[in-house]
């Protein structure tokens, strides 16, 4: 058997395979000196090991071997970050393989692409790999790519972090590459606790899932519902398609909030304004997660974070005569040389920024607990640590963000938002499309002081699944959706949540 390991580094893989007895051969490849010499060193009088100090990129353009398994742990490396010669041999890559080269694709993914390309037929690949493959994008292309090479494409995925120093979630890749390019494709998706759980793991022992998983899975922009089991998948597929839902996107726009090129340039304070005369140049920001609690942002919200001292103003120059203070604002941040930044640079003027409006209200960016949905009851904007959203629907605007709270709508953020390290969420305007808020019936009558009700809550404190069955209790009324559909929807959502939470321990 001849195996591949693309990227040594300290030489995990290699020392396991040392350790084994057997007739195989070893190349392994590592592009920075000291990491290849520590490798050299714990297979030093083996020759089943042939090691090479170079890049990947290099050995791939230059090598005609081909291998049984290729293993390892590619590294993450910024498009940003690459030479221009990686860059191009990155390019070929995709493009020789039918996927499309952009500067977005981080170097995972070409090295996934060419261990691929390096397989023999019925070879195996077994890459960890970040959970941004399920996710990102950018992978999605990859992600079509599996159904066309490999036959059995096995998804390991750890409910603890893997790498506690590393801000990002990995899964276990395992593809079994075709014989002939009609074979049939399948994915076996296996959940465990912790990397200590693959000891009792037999690859070939894996049960591969029905081809219906297989569909519904490429139907989906991401591969986030590999969380669910199987019966969790078929429910959630079932609302989806159901004539109990509406999306989020149909009825609400999300756009991102407002690109200052530097917040600390133009979110400023009440004291600021006060010391350079520019209240005509003001309008009333929501900055940072900590300023918001309940479902509206209000005046007297607003005036307490005032108070505090934050940054409640976003500077507006746009077309405007500027006054005394405004200029003299203007200079010193030029004499600072706090204006050179690429964003700033490209503008006619630097310090007038583009796309300001005020919404009717915003979505958190990033989610921690739960997802944070406010109406603007004060005339704010906001910049892009928020999205800023516009209602263009014929459902009452309370109305949704109240529907928005419950279990099943929370539980499509679970799935359809990009996972991070430490247990955050991030859902982008694209993704809006996926969000499932529960259907009303327009002929049941929506008593708006149960938003009010539902703004308490939230300001108090109460704790979030109480808060969620209590929603789901009148979502039951409002939208004539079975207790049962509701009751599976919360325990979804409540196991998701509570996952996604623990990886902060």
């Amino acid at each position: 058997m001849n195996i591949l390991e693309p990227s040594m580094g300290d030489g995990r893989f290699i020392s396991t395979l040392k350790a084994l007895d057997g007739n195989f051969k070893v190349t392994g490849i590592e592009l920075f000196e000291s990491e290849y010499q520590k490798v050299q060193d714990k297979v030093f009088n083996d020759d089943r090991f042939k090691l090479k100090n170079e890049d990947f990129y290099k050995f791939y353009r230059e090598t005609d071997s081909h291998y049984d398994l290729i293993i390892g742990n590619p590294p993450y490396i910024r498009y940003q970050l690459l030479t221009a010669e990686q860059r191009e041999i990155q390019s070929d890559i995709l493009e020789k393989n039918g996927l499309k080269a952009n500067k977005l694709i981080n170097a995972w993914v070409a090295f996934t692409v060419a261990a691929i390309e390096l397989l023999v037929p019925s070879g195996t690949l077994a890459f960890v790999l970040p959970t941004d493959i399920l996710q990102v994008n950018y992978a999605k292309e990859l992600r079509k790519l599996f159904s066309s090479v490999f036959t059995h494409l096995t998804i390991i995925q750890f409910k603890e972090t893997v790498f506690d120093q590393l801000q990002q979630d990995v899964v276990i890749i395992i593809g079994k590459k075709k014989k002939n390019f009609f074979d049939d494709h399948a994915i076996s998706i296996k959940n465990i606790t912790s990397s200590n759980d693959l000891i009792n793991i037999n690859i070939n022992d894996l049960p591969v899932e029905p081809s219906t998983v297989t569909e519904s899975l490429y139907k989906n922009d991401k591969w986030n519902l590999t969380l669910l089991e199987e019966e969790d998948r078929v429910f959630y597929e079932s609302i989806k398609n159901s004539d109990k839902i509406i999306y989020f996107n149909n009825h609400i726009k999300g756009e991102v909030g407002i690109t200052t090129g530097k917040n600390s340039i133009f979110s400023v304070s009440n004291e600021t304004v006060l010391d350079y005369d520019l209240s005509d140049y003001t309008i009333p920001l929501l900055g940072r997660s900590v300023e918001a609690n309940g479902i509206y942002y209000k005046p007297e919200d607003h005036e307490m974070n005032a108070n505090n001292g934050k940054n409640v103003n976003l500077l507006d120059f746009n077309n405007k005569l500027l006054n005394f203070g405004a200029e003299k604002y203007i200079e010193n941040i030029e004499e600072l040389e706090l204006h050179n930044g690429y964003k700033l640079s490209i503008r006619n003027k630097w310090y007038e920024v583009p796309s300001i409006w005020v919404p009717d209200g915003f979505l958190l960016r990033r989610i921690g607990s739960y997802p944070k949905i406010l109406l603007n009851k004060t005339g704010a904007t906001t910049t892009d640590t928020f999205h800023r959203l516009t209602f263009n629907s014929y459902y009452d605007k309370d109305l949704l963000i109240f529907l928005c709270y419950s279990s099943i709508t929370l539980m499509s953020f679970e799935l359809e938002s990009r996972i991070f390290a430490g247990g955050a969420l991030e859902i982008l305007p694209g993704d809006l499309k996926n969000i499932l808020i529960p259907k009303p019936h327009l002929e049941i009558y929506f008593d708006k002081n149960l938003l009010s009700e539902l703004d308490n809550k939230l300001r108090n404190n109460d704790e979030i699944e109480h808060v969620v069955s209590w929603v789901d209790n009148i979502v039951i009324q409002l939208c004539r959706i079975s207790p049962d559909t509701v009751h599976n929807s919360f325990c979804i959502w409540k196991e998701l949540r509570e996952n996604r939470l623990n990886k902060r321990k």
